[in-house]
């Protein structure tokens, strides 16, 4: 999986998500669905990402653009308590943009923050074809520009064997005393 490790606050994840949608992308949350359909979590504006974030505590979700996207999104099913209900298969279907925005937390009244990520799979499972695919270039480029955007804006930091980015909003609420954990970097 191509993958940039990230630590973005509340704007930071606003810029990226206008970032996307002014480069035609839409977002569905990592949810359990009433039925298999994205058209229930479609999300369209940073307002109804931030509100999805909130409202459902969703930390993963799938960018999705006409530009890269060749097949439906695969759903499985389960049953719980007598209802079913629908979940997204990652790889299957897309293919897509992950982002995984984990929110603030707060341990003994401290804000805190895990890292996330934006990233694609090289392959993925084509639902049209039933056949494995390498990811399309434009999916790609797209990663590529973001990657470098966000190198741009936000500071690189050091923890164990990785590198993040840090988003220049969060780097201020880091220095005003937002911890930035799993890992923790300075």
């Amino acid at each position: 999986m191509a993958q940039l490790d990230i630590f973005l606050d509340e704007q930071d994840v606003v810029e990226l998500v206008e970032s996307l949608i002014a480069r035609s992308c839409y977002f569905v949350p990592d949810l359990h669905y009433s039925c298999p359909s994205i058209e229930e979590w479609k999300i369209e504006t940073a307002e109804q990402f931030l509100t999805c974030r909130v409202q459902k505590r969703a930390s993963l979700f799938f960018a999705l653009s006409p530009e890269f996207v060749r097949c439906p999104l695969e759903f499985l099913s389960f049953e719980k308590e007598g209802t079913k209900r629908f979940f997204i298969n990652q790889k299957s279907g897309g293919p897509t943009l992950d982002l995984f925005l984990p929110p603030r937390f707060a341990e003994n009244g401290v804000p805190h923050l895990s890292s996330g990520f934006v990233g694609y799979h090289a392959k993925y499972w084509n639902t049209v074809t039933k056949t494995m695919e390498a990811s399309p270039g434009s999916l790609k480029t797209l990663f590529a520009e973001i990657s470098r955007e966000m190198r741009k804006r936000g500071e690189l930091k050091q923890a164990t064997r990785r590198t993040y980015i840090v988003g220049p909003h969060t780097l201020n609420a880091a220095r005003a005393g937002l911890v930035l954990t799993n890992p923790a970097v300075k």
